[in-house]
């Protein structure tokens, strides 16, 4: 195998081919299945390859092949820690990491639209349903797993969200929502690595970047508690060259206060006709300020559920 990668914009440090670009992870992660695959290849088709609906989907909770990830990502995770230390490995734990989703939602091209969760979020009380022009939408039986949820995949990939077929576009115009719970064993100031679309390194096809005052053209938001979370003051807004700070790994992270005990998280994902990758991350993180973009590890402590009433 060859595991290559393209950062067709001008690269105008050598260290941004690594930083921007996940190429340790996704070394450790492409050896353990080159070596030692566990499922059989399928010819021909991909639409006939059952697996392929996790192209861009983690397996929800409770699907016995989520437990086999965990254990992937704990060899993978081993891995980060004993041999790339002070190296820009940027991933953290996720299999942990449960969403219920409501959706999607049509806002006719209006992204900036309102729902009832918003309104809910802001006041603390969330509605197990709700009725939106005559239609009754409903949060997801299943929880979805993963500190990045991917509704479309940037070249229409398989997802768990478009049928998991080849070339499916799922719901132009439309809003998701996802909420989970985190809790805190103090009150405390937590990075996040919080963003509402992640771009490619190799163009700025998707929309203008970084638009001031948006976390993404598509209008995404966060809110903690009710809080919103403010997107970054960008760098280079709107640029066309270099990435500077575009992808949340290569930024700063969003301080975001918790309070001791569960706190409620809400995301709204829109999407609208440039977006050719519709996805949002949200995952709490530790980094080293001595080393910037090296030794990203769990924040330590932190606990993750869809429902708050279980005992953490």
């Amino acid at each position: 195998m060859i595991l290559c990668s393209f950062p067709d914009r001008e690269s105008t440090d050598p260290r941004n081919q690594v930083l921007q670009t996940p190429v340790y992870s996704g070394m450790a992660f492409v050896s353990e299945p080159l070596w030692n695959n566990p499922h059989e290849k399928v010819e021909g088709n991909p639409n006939q390859d059952e697996y392929m609906k996790y192209f861009s989907n983690l397996p929800v909770q409770g699907d016995p092949l989520l437990k086999g990830f965990a254990d992937y990502e704990n060899r993978v995770l081993a891995i980060r820690d004993r041999f790339f230390v002070n190296k820009e490995f940027n991933y953290v734990r996720q299999a942990n990491i449960p969403w219920k989703l409501l959706g999607p939602i049509p806002h006719g091209g209006k992204t900036e639209t309102e729902f009832g969760p918003e309104e809910d979020a802001r006041t603390g009380k969330m509605k197990d349903s709700y009725e939106i022009d005559g239609a009754a939408y409903t949060w997801s039986k299943d929880d979805y797993t993963g500190a990045t949820v991917s509704f479309k995949h940037y070249c229409d990939f398989p997802t768990l969200f478009n049928g998991a077929k080849m070339g499916a576009f799922p719901h132009k115009n439309h809003t998701y929502y996802a909420q989970t719970y985190i809790y805190s064993p103090k009150a405390q100031t937590v990075p996040f690595w919080v963003s509402g679309h992640t771009w490619a390194t190799s163009d700025w096809r998707n929309g203008p970047a970084s638009v001031p005052g948006k976390w993404f053209h598509a209008n995404p938001q966060f809110f903690v508690y009710g809080k919103e979370i403010e997107p970054p003051k960008w760098a280079k807004p709107r640029n066309g060259g270099t990435m500077v700070d575009e992808n949340y790994h290569i930024r700063e992270p969003s301080m975001t206060p918790l309070k001791k005990g569960w706190n409620h998280v809400l995301v709204k994902s829109p999407n609208n006709n440039s977006t050719r990758r519709w996805m949002f991350t949200f995952v709490p993180v530790q980094v080293n300020p001595k080393t910037p973009g090296c030794n990203v590890k769990e924040f330590p402590g932190l606990k993750f559920s869809t429902d708050p009433g279980r005992k953490p």
